[in-house]
């Protein structure tokens, strides 16, 4: 379907001529790419060209592109044109491409994005008064549609890697994520002077945490840490594993994987690294994949930490009952509903709610809350920093991510501090802060201790 106008506008005005292919006059195009030229020269070669291509007075291409390319492909002396006599205007030139590519299926969402938002742009250089409205009008499309074109034409301005984005949905997706963080950087920014914000800023540093521990530990041996919470890189590939994802959350390309062949040193230097911040009397909660407990567990066991031979589980579920699960091989596996950890400790730490069970059920962060791929609910956090230490503990975190640990610790009076490789992360966190209503009840009594 096309546009009923600009058909009765154009049909008085056309004829059917055949013309030498150099006479062609190639301008600005806004498809980039043609798909299956070769075969469709072979095609025009053996059947003649079924649909001619379009030109105005001055035998500009206005519509036919693809097939043009066929032509000079297939070394043919002479193409079939449609010319529009009176059609040699920019405007002209674009809406006859958009029409005609408008409906074609091998046209990207962001080549259909850009055309229309140049046809939008032209009109208005020659009417103040131009509005979308009526570019939806003379594109005969709906008011909404051309106003999300619209959008993405802007968007793609201003960030041309969305162009990688293979569907339309995706690229909004990547939109909100992108807003997500503009906004929380925009209320840090605003509300820099929030003691939360002053206080949490000095907690989670962009940095490395195997550095950062060792320095910490050069510093001050004598820590007062007693929890440590360790979330590391899984070494699955989660990038690929969670491709799906990549567009859904923008974010995910960001997260910090760590290889298989690397992983077993990684595993010896954090417990290491953990072992000599761990305080006198400390619990260390590690989060693993299940292929590599029993590495952790040796390896934990080999810096000095005792650790549970049963590890604590997180079932996805509320009061016992499991949730959805997931996998993303269901014809060969069961979707899976829990994620385990190990408890370990260093010293003689004693547990705050004694003889609770190991299983904390708590339903996963909705995708649409989160701003981290891994990220925790925050509800689970607490519970687990009740589980094990009492008010007014230091909480260190190597590996914070979203933080969300550190936004757990605030809530149960507690200081948390750690590091993050990625910086665009920390303001997520700050900003989150703020929507857990802090303010001047962060203690900062600990500031110093964790500094050192």
């Amino acid at each position: 379907m096309c546009n009923t106008k600009m058909r009765k506008e154009t049909m008085s005005n056309r004829k059917l001529i055949s013309i030498p292919i150099v006479d062609i006059i190639i301008g600005k195009r806004f498809r980039k790419k043609y798909e299956g030229i070769e075969e469709l020269s072979t095609s025009i070669k053996e059947t003649g060209l079924i649909q001619p291509v379009t030109i105005n007075s001055k035998k500009e291409l206005m519509a036919g592109g693809r097939r043009y390319m066929a032509h000079v492909m297939g070394q043919l002396s002479h193409i079939d044109c449609i010319m529009l006599e009176d059609s040699s205007s920019e405007v002209d030139l674009r809406e006859v491409e958009l029409v005609e590519n408008l409906y074609r299926q091998d046209m990207t969402w962001h080549e259909r994005a850009e055309l229309t938002d140049y046809i939008d742009q032209l009109k208005k250089a020659n009417d103040p008064n131009w509005s979308g409205r009526k570019t939806a009008e003379l594109l005969g499309k709906g008011k909404s549609a051309v106003a999300k074109d619209l959008k993405l034409a802007e968007a793609l301005k201003n960030v041309p890697e969305l162009k990688n984005c293979k569907t339309e949905a995706d690229a909004n997706k990547v939109l909100v994520n992108i807003s997500k963080k503009i906004d929380a950087q925009q209320a840090v920014d605003k509300h820099k002077e929030n003691p939360a914000i002053l206080a949490a800023v000095t907690h989670y540093t962009i940095g490395d945490a195997f550095l950062g521990m060792e320095e910490m530990y050069d510093a001050n041996p004598n820590s007062m840490v007693s929890l440590i919470e360790i979330d590391p890189p899984y070494a699955i590939d989660l990038q690929n594993i969670k491709k799906a994802d990549l567009t859904k959350d923008g974010s995910i390309t960001n997260y910090n994987e760590v290889k298989t062949n690397d992983y077993e040193d990684f595993i010896t230097r954090t417990c290491t690294d953990v072992f000599n911040c761990a305080g006198e009397d400390c619990w260390v909660i590690f989060w693993h994949a299940f292929q590599w407990q029993q590495l952790i567990r040796d390896s934990l066991e080999d810096v000095g930490f005792i650790v549970d031979p049963v590890p604590g589980i997180w079932l996805k579920g509320e009061d016992g009952k499991e949730g959805s699960g997931q996998t993303n091989q269901p014809k060969t596996y069961l979707a899976r509903c829990y994620e385990p950890f190990l408890i370990a400790r260093k010293g003689k730490p004693e547990v705050q709610k004694q003889g609770r069970s190991n299983v904390f059920s708590f339903k996963p962060t909705p995708a649409a809350q989160k701003y981290h791929p891994t990220q925790r609910p925050l509800a689970l956090m607490n519970e687990i920093i009740k589980t094990f230490v009492h008010p007014n503990s230091i909480i260190m975190v190597p590996f914070l991510g979203s933080g969300i640990t550190l936004r757990a610790a605030y809530q149960n009076h507690c200081t948390g501090f750690g590091w993050e490789l990625n910086e665009n992360n920390k303001p997520l966190f700050l900003a989150s802060l703020l929507e857990d209503g802090f303010g001047a009840d962060i203690l900062e009594e600990n500031t110093d201790e964790v500094s050192t």
